[in-house]
């Protein structure tokens, strides 16, 4: 049997050698080929099949050797079980074999893809009778079970695998390298085999290859469109986007042409958009078919028309200079030579056509203050690298004090609430308006809007001015009328609840610009108004915008007014407490008041001026009330609004408005800022590795400064704190501490003796020193510290 089992052995290894130096041979031969045979694709079809029958011939011969010395050597494992030199080697030289077996199937296949490559390269000369081009072959992408991404993925697979003439086993090999994730995860349920590749292939096109899956996840990728803004821009991207699905879905056989889906895809633009569409929607005739594409061919002609025309104005600004106001036109009384005329150069705006304290950009205080300290500018010369502390220019040329700039001066302010307000009326005489008593003296709230006549612009201007009412004869205030209101905000689709102001003595209604910003909405023309309101000394002139709000009252009815834009209505109101019989009388008769009891602190929003406020208080099926107190309740279809006079509390929906002076509170936070400024301390506002850079220099040059060499080496002052302040010895504090400490100790001998013990130590040691009390202290800093003994019983020491 040992004689059977050699020569099955060198039968093994005899076609193993001649298999090896075929499969060493095949590269050289395919490259000899291309050399040797060139255009010639016949004879190198030729020189191909060859070379792949004897890789076949030689590759059976082995497995027929292989076959055989293994049934040999099973035979002889059964009759010498205990030849285990023996059975290693028949295992080596099987591994060996199956080796080969499997270089020569890959080495199969690739002569049989070579040998398709040259057929189709032939097929291709044939038809169009030129050079075929060769084109890098198309990379196979990953799938990771995105429905939209199936159909590109299969395309490619099926082209570079699943169509070519392989095994399956290879197929399934090349389809678990392409796929990751999800599709991963449902092809592993099948066994990685040859017989298994078409059942995951019928898998992976039920799962993922269904169109309808593909339309349900376009739909949802349509019902997610969203437009950040109303800018033309956004709203193109958005048409951008909702085009390409709808095309998609066009694609898929989808029908498109549906009221749902026409009014679904309307609703996601802004209400210009939606306007200008509907407007062609109802030019058409009724016979004509409304369709989707026509929609969206109306949206698109839209956006492009508005995105031509803000090109236009933007080049036409550009080359068109900047009309300076009549305001900023400084005159001259003396004239100057040309050539020699003194520019002022604002360090507020940058502009040279006005001197800082005209500045139009910054024309209030607060603007100006904010700027400087932002930029880190000098506060007496609006320079940089310095603070007005250390600035070596002039005074102020108004106060001539020094540590301010003209343009921020406080008499600026001074001036300016005591000049009279321009009008064009005639100042009354005693006899037309009589003198009021002499003891009542009222300032009246109330909101104007007047054309100002002053300005030779042909722009129509508005001055605004805002007053409070208060009393300065008595301590007796009045409730201003508040309510509550509800408005629709597009973007979390449900109603939010504001705080108006009814002003009956505002000839305007009003809305913040935060709020209109916040529901979207849209103006529909602009005015330019002069606005002068608390904390300016000078008015303001602006552009506002004109737009069209609905409020819808406690009822849930909507009501349309026209408002004016601007930055800010009002400052917050606080709320004070009813009286007992003043609630006790609400709850009594089931009276709703208008502001919710949750606000203790509110911020108007709307003003609603005299025309507009009478509208929402006519209530001709409710009357007013008098609580006990004297105050009245004005029924108003916000709920009832609480109005009259008060001593010394509010209602609980009425606001307070307390008699202050803008101008004195501006004083004092100027004082306290100049304060600041002169003391030489320096609010940073950049960023903290900026901060950290202008210290590291501080130190870097301090430390230069006061470098000294000496012979023994060099000598470095510490940065100490400049301007330090002083503090005590707190001697005292720490005498006081140690006695009370040695009666503490007096009551435990031993840990007063470990105590005195350990104060020994340290003078043996030289760790302290005794010093003489009667002695004056040496030394630029003497400090005293009180000791105090840690016990730790867990430890076998003490401090």
């Amino acid at each position: 049997m040992t004689t059977t089992l050699s020569t099955r052995q060198g039968m093994l290894t005899k076609t193993t050698g001649r298999l090896s130096a075929i499969l060493d041979d095949v590269p050289r031969k395919i490259e000899a080929s291309e050399e040797e045979f060139g255009e010639d694709t016949h004879s190198r079809k030729m020189q191909l099949i060859k070379l792949k029958k004897s890789v076949e011939v030689a590759c059976t011969s082995v497995e027929n050797a292989l076959n055989a010395y293994t049934s040999v050597a099973d035979t002889l494992a059964r009759e010498n079980p205990q030849g285990d030199a023996i059975f290693d080697k028949i295992s080596s030289n099987a591994s060996i074999a199956q080796d080969l077996i499997l270089r020569a199937q890959n080495s199969r296949i690739e002569l049989e893809m070579a040998l398709e490559e040259l057929s189709m390269d032939t097929k291709a000369c044939d038809d169009l009778q030129a050079a075929p081009m060769q084109l890098a072959p198309i990379p196979i992408p990953k799938f990771s079970g995105k429905v939209w991404e199936w159909e590109s993925f299969w395309s490619a697979f099926d082209y570079s695998v699943h169509s070519r003439k392989m095994g399956d086993i290879y197929k399934m090999n090349y389809l678990m390298e392409s796929l990751e994730g999800e599709a991963k995860k449902s092809v592993k349920r099948f066994q990685i085999s040859g017989s298994t590749y078409t059942m995951a292939i019928t898998h992976l096109k039920r799962k993922f290859g269904n169109p309808q899956l593909l339309l349900e996840e376009l739909a949802k990728q349509l019902e997610g469109c969203r437009a950040s803004t109303t800018r033309v821009e956004d709203q193109m991207t958005l048409y951008e986007e909702i085009s390409s699905i709808l095309n998609q879905m066009a694609l898929k056989g989808e029908c498109l042409d549906t009221v749902v889906l026409q009014k679904q895809v309307l609703s996601k633009f802004s209400e210009r958009v939606q306007r200008h569409v509907l407007r062609k929607r109802h030019e058409q005739t009724a016979s004509e078919p409304w369709t989707t594409e026509m929609l969206l061919s109306h949206i698109s002609d839209f956006l492009d028309t508005e995105v031509e025309i803000k090109h236009y104005l933007q080049e036409q600004s550009q080359e068109q200079p900047c009309k300076p106001s009549q305001n900023n036109i400084v005159k001259k009384t003396t004239d100057i030579p040309i050539g020699k005329e003194r520019i002022h150069k604002c360090f507020y705006c940058k502009r040279n056509d006005h001197s800082p304290k005209d500045c139009p950009e910054f024309g209030t205080q607060e603007q100006r203050l904010e700027h400087m300290k932002r930029f880190s500018l000098c506060m007496n010369c609006g320079g940089t690298n310095h603070i007005a502390s250390a600035c070596t220019k002039g005074a102020c040329r108004l106060c001539h004090q020094k540590g301010h700039h003209t343009s921020i001066c406080p008499q600026t302010i001074r001036s300016t609430v005591q000049r009279p307000m321009h009008s064009q009326r005639k100042p009354a005489t005693a006899a037309e308006y009589p003198k009021p008593p002499a003891q009542r003296k009222t300032r009246q709230h109330f909101v104007s809007s007047t054309p100002n006549e002053d300005d030779d612009d042909e722009d129509n201007v508005e001055a605004i001015t805002c007053m409070k009412t208060t009393s300065t004869a008595s301590k007796t205030k009045q409730c201003v009328l508040v309510g509550e209101a509800q408005v629709f905000n597009v973007n979390t689709r449900a109603l939010e609840t504001i705080h108006i102001l009814l002003d009956t003595g505002a000839d305007r209604s009003f809305i913040s610009e935060d709020l209109a910003c916040r529901l979207q909405l849209e103006n529909t023309h602009t005015v330019r108004l002069s606005v002068n309101t608390f904390g300016n000394q000078k008015s303001r002139e602006m552009d506002c915008g004109v737009t069209d709000l609905q409020l819808f009252d406690h009822e849930g009815k909507p009501h349309w007014f026209q408002v004016t834009r601007i930055h800010h209505i009002t400052e917050s109101l606080q709320r004070n407490e009813l009286t007992y019989e003043d609630k006790h009388y609400i709850a009594e008769n089931n009276i709703k008041l208008s502001v919710s009891q949750d606000f203790q602190e509110i911020r108007p929003e709307v003003l609603l001026g005299c025309s507009d406020a009478f509208s929402l208080i006519d209530r001709e099926d409710q009357s007013s009330k008098v609580l006990p107190s004297g105050l009245r309740l004005i029924p108003s279809r916000l709920g009832y609004l609480i109005t009259g006079p008060v001593d010394n509390y509010v209602s609980n929906t009425a606001m307070k408005t307390t008699p202050s002076s803008a101008i004195q509170e501006s004083h004092q936070k100027w004082d306290e800022f100049l304060a600041l400024q002169n003391s030489g301390i320096q609010e940073f506002t950049g960023t903290k590795t900026q901060e950290l850079e202008m210290e590291n220099d501080k130190v870097w040059r301090n430390f230069k400064a006061t470098i000294e060499h000496h012979k023994d080496g060099y000598y470095v002052q510490l940065p100490w704190k400049e301007e330090a302040v002083f503090l005590p010895d707190n001697k005292l504090i720490a005498y006081k501490r140690l006695c009370l400490n040695l009666s503490k100790l007096q009551t435990t001998p031993d840990i007063l003796r470990q105590y005195h013990q350990t104060f020994e130590e340290q003078l043996n040691k030289g760790i302290i020193e005794e010093v003489d009390v009667c002695q004056p202290p040496t030394g630029k800093i003497v400090h005293y510290l009180s000791h105090q003994a840690v016990i730790t019983p867990a430890k076998n020491s003490q401090n």
